[in-house]
């Protein structure tokens, strides 16, 4: 339980001790007593100070009033046990208070993002990076639950589906590459003909087929022409899958032993760094002494995937499922598979049950991804429907407009396309917290998509000005040169 500490008010807390980070994206009205209601911001802290020692706190901020209110876990020291359990009513509490809560992934972050966070957060006590730690955080304890809400201060996976912020500066340089949404479609996802396939970061392929022109323009997509609605979102799934691997694990069976959970925290900071290899040889001797831990096989599934050893990510993410039945995560996982492969009908239950998961607590995961399982399937007007649904639920999950943007082009919807690209450019183009995370080829889609929408109106004016809105050097600033050029003087 929590319980007020009224003398309690900044946190002298080291880079290490750090064990989750969240903030809240929203700030409801909240009545703090004797002070009264105003808007206010959370933070939920997660701290580790010796073994055996892990502590909770809640902390309340009001801007207006100056008021801070913090609650510490009841007792102060928990085990590991008590603590995920801690954390979980911390979660619960801010939720029932009307917040929505987004992890900063701070244990991934580098030295300097650490110190930069610590900086700016209210609750921590200046002093706190004074001494910044040698040890590197890869010896933390696994973060137990699934903390991807609806918007983020640093990019949750709620943005674009997963994007880690130790990968921020990898993520700007590729523009074009980034998180899926936990583990969404695989395909070539752009459907802009001719135009060549893009590779996830750190994936080395052969170039794909390139796009038809005709049938990239179909209203009803078969599983083949989901295959070509372009490379640029399916991008997206790899660092999701890597953010959503590392972040946490749905592990409801016996707790690993502990030389096997540092193992495994050394394993995930390896595959959350790319280092593939490495981390596929930790996860095998884990799991040949624990070959039932869902967290090891999932991973090492999500680490085949990304090498695209599709057999290899099959065989164990079915073994996940076989270990932990309602492990949503891998459902998801698996289904994105499912799709790259055309295997649309298989992927579609697992969505459903993923999404029937109370304790779920990234479904716009499943749901986007369901979508685009009934876009393989022929039903693209139900999964814009789906899409544009999920969208009012959750304003800031960036690659649900990308996504129904390009879809409602293909099925020849412009103004949906037209209105989706306002809605990305208003709650993450130009979103104060968000904007940072978005490349310039991620808008560029939007501008690109807006423009041949309006064209295709007979608007060619408006045409012109979101052609010329592109500020992207990639190929979709390419694509609207392209399209500009065509445009009638």
């Amino acid at each position: 339980m929590l319980k007020v500490d009224p003398a309690l008010r900044q946190l002298l807390v080291r880079p290490n001790e750090v064990l989750v980070l969240l903030e809240s994206m929203n700030q409801p009205l909240v009545n703090i007593p004797s002070i009264g209601t105003s808007p206010t911001r959370a933070y939920i802290l997660g701290r580790r100070i010796a073994e055996g020692d892990h502590r909770i706190y809640v902390f309340l901020l009001q801007d207006e009033t100056a008021a801070f209110l913090v609650y510490v876990s009841e007792p102060e020291q928990l085990s590991v046990a008590a603590y995920r359990q801690e954390e979980e009513e911390a979660l619960r509490f801010v939720g029932s208070m009307g917040f929505e809560m987004s992890d900063y992934g701070f244990a991934r972050l580098s030295r300097e993002g650490q110190a930069a966070v610590m900086s700016q957060a209210p609750i921590f006590s200046p002093e706190s990076t004074a001494d910044m730690p040698t040890v590197e955080l890869l010896e933390v304890a696994e973060e137990p639950v699934v903390r991807t809400v609806t918007g983020t201060p640093a990019p949750a996976a709620t943005l674009f589906g997963g994007f880690d912020p130790s990968q921020q500066e990898a993520f700007r340089q590729a523009g074009l590459r980034s998180g899926h949404s936990g583990a969404g479609d695989f395909s070539e996802i752009s459907g802009i003909p001719g135009e060549p396939g893009l590779v996830a970061m750190g994936t080395p392929r052969s170039p794909p087929p390139q796009s038809s022109p005709t049938a990239s323009r179909a209203p009803e997509l078969t599983a083949d022409g989901l295959a070509r609605i372009g490379r640029f979102l399916s991008s997206f799934v790899f660092l999701a899958i890597l953010a959503v691997a590392c972040a946490h694990g749905v592990n409801r069976g016996e707790p690993l032993p502990s030389h096997l959970e540092t193992k495994r925290d050394l394993a995930l900071g390896e595959l959350g760094e790319g280092r593939l290899a490495d981390a596929i040889k930790r996860f095998l001797e884990i799991v040949e002494e624990a070959p039932y831990d869902p967290m090891s096989l999932h991973s090492l599934g999500v680490a085949h995937l990304q090498l695209g050893r599709t057999a290899e990510a099959e065989t164990y993410l079915k073994r996940t499922l076989d270990a932990d039945p309602k492990h949503s995560i891998a459902k998801n996982t698996y289904a994105s598979l499912l799709i790259q492969q055309g295997r649309c009908a298989e992927a579609r239950p697992l969505l459903e049950e993923a999404l029937k998961d109370l304790y779920y607590q990234t479904p716009e995961f499943a749901e986007h991804n369901l979508a685009l399982a009934e876009v393989c399937l022929g039903e693209s007007t139900q999964a814009i429907s789906r899409l544009e649904k999920l969208l009012v639920r959750r304003p800031q999950f960036c690659l649900g407009y990308l996504t129904l943007a390009d879809l409602s082009w293909q099925a020849k919807k412009p103004e949906a396309t037209i209105d989706a690209c306002e809605h990305f450019r208003a709650n993450c183009e130009l979103h104060e917290k968000v904007k940072e995370f978005v490349s310039p080829e991620h808008a560029c889609l939007c501008y690109l998509r807006k423009g041949l929408a309006y064209a295709e109106l007979g608007d060619s004016e408006s045409a012109r000005e979101s052609f010329m809105s592109c500020r992207s050097e990639g190929e979709f600033g390419r694509q609207c040169q392209k399209s500009l050029d065509l445009l009638p003087e």
